[in-house]
């Protein structure tokens, strides 16, 4: 009877655990039937223990693999990404470095004038698709090699979820097309036609298409069937990257870039830059190298002139510099003259004259007559820190004959290179 009691103050508290409250006065009087419900509380002890240890070992077990298509996903967006979700530093290193490198090299061949505009294909070609494909591969075979064999057993029964992300995040509706949701696929590639559309309009575009693309991949992932312990946080995480990626590139990313090294504009101009530039040719304009080094004569540049209301508030200008601060500049007999230091020089600018000496305008009643002029007929003297500007076309450009001379902080960059049309593709010379 002692014996029985010590045991059962003993496993008193598994015995709670396990949801049984006994005493020794519950116990039957016979010494076989105590001992014999002692064994099966024991028994039933271990086995509940057992199980719990277990349940806990396969929690640990499946905690430690990582989903390929997750991190393929990963490595779509952001080369190297996929490869820190699986904890492989050295390759997401070796990927986020050459992402960097290549950046960087598209940058220089961009707003460098040695580089034809055709070439630019290649940086762009490397970055934006042959490097996400070898590092979607590289994060999958890695991922996938140390992942427990039967996790990925059971990881291809039925449709992979995240694989039917990675597909929307390729082309929306392709990953309901996967998941043969015909309807679904249909409407999510509309929503993305007009996506793009709209892209051309607005630059909150990319707002509203990383809310698509969230909304894309969320209902994607929830109508897959099966959805594994290892992802109930995942899918959150995912489209918190995914928005940040996106944000970053669109708006950080792109402001410093057409803060600090390019801009892609269209040009408007008519025919005052004929035959150099012409209306609807769509120009870089490099901003990087005016940050180490003035402007320089002969070079066309994009001008933002404040105030004119004839050109609207912020009119944008290209024309090429002819003369410098301090120099003379007169526009005479057909011919564009500099005076410097050592005497008046024909400037390059002349072979571009038409005829006129004078800038025509056609008025309102269809009158032509010419603007009040800097430089023409008489000599001009350039302000320090000024520049005189000219179009190509003489005779139909507003420049520096009726502006004056622009300072130096209007001067937005040098126009480098024609990147469209196709036909048109050409070193602004």
């Amino acid at each position: 009877m002692a014996f029985c009691a010590l045991l059962a103050l003993t496993r008193h508290v598994a015995w709670q655990s396990i949801g049984i409250s006994c005493t020794i006065e519950a116990l039957p009087y016979s010494g076989a039937g105590k001992r014999w419900l002692i064994a099966a509380l024991w028994q039933q002890t271990d086995l509940r223990e057992y199980h719990s240890h277990g349940l806990q070992a396969s929690q640990v077990q499946e905690q430690n693999n990582k989903e390929p298509w997750l991190a393929v996903s990963l490595s779509w967006i952001v080369p190297g990404a996929g490869h820190l979700y699986a904890g492989h530093w050295a390759q997401a290193l070796f990927f986020l470095g050459i992402t960097g490198v290549l950046h960087a090299v598209w940058l220089v061949s961009l707003i460098s004038v040695c580089v034809p505009p055709v070439y630019l294909a290649v940086p762009f070609a490397c970055s934006s698709i042959f490097l996400p494909i070898a590092a979607s591969v590289s994060a999958f075979e890695d991922t996938r090699k140390h992942n427990a064999v039967e996790f990925e057993k059971n990881r291809s029964v039925s449709k992979d979820p995240w694989l039917a992300v990675f597909l929307s995040i390729v082309l929306p509706g392709l990953g309901h097309a996967y998941l043969r949701r015909v309807g679904f696929c249909f409407l999510y590639l509309t929503g993305f036609a007009g996506l793009y559309l709209l892209s051309w309009t607005t630059t909150w575009a990319s707002v509203l298409y990383v809310m698509f693309i969230a909304t894309v991949c969320t209902h994607a992932y929830a109508l897959c069937q099966i959805h594994r312990r290892t992802v109930r946080r995942a899918m959150l995480v995912f489209l918190l990257f995914c928005g940040s990626a996106e944000i970053f590139d669109a708006f950080l990313l792109s402001s410093i870039q057409r803060r600090f090294f390019y801009i892609a504009t269209k040009s408007s101009l008519g025919m005052s830059m004929r035959p150099t530039l012409k209306a609807g040719d769509q120009v870089i304009v490099d901003r990087f190298t005016y940050h180490w080094r003035p402007p320089d004569v002969g070079e066309v540049v994009a001008v933002r002139v404040n105030g004119m209301t004839a050109w609207g508030p912020q009119a944008f200008l290209m024309k090429r510099i002819v003369a410098l601060g301090g120099q003379s500049v007169q526009v005479c007999d057909h011919q564009v003259y500099v005076g410097h230091e050592g005497g008046w020089s024909i400037s390059d600018q002349s072979r571009c004259a038409s005829g006129h000496d004078h800038p025509f305008v056609e008025t309102q009643n269809g009158e032509v007559r010419p603007h009040f002029a800097y430089g023409v007929g008489e000599p001009y003297r350039v302000p320090e820190g000024h520049y005189f500007l000219l179009g190509d076309n003489l005779r139909y450009s507003t420049d520096s004959r009726s502006l004056g001379a622009v300072p130096r902080e209007c001067i937005i960059g040098r126009i480098v290179k024609i990147y469209w049309p196709y036909k048109r593709m050409a070193i602004v010379r």
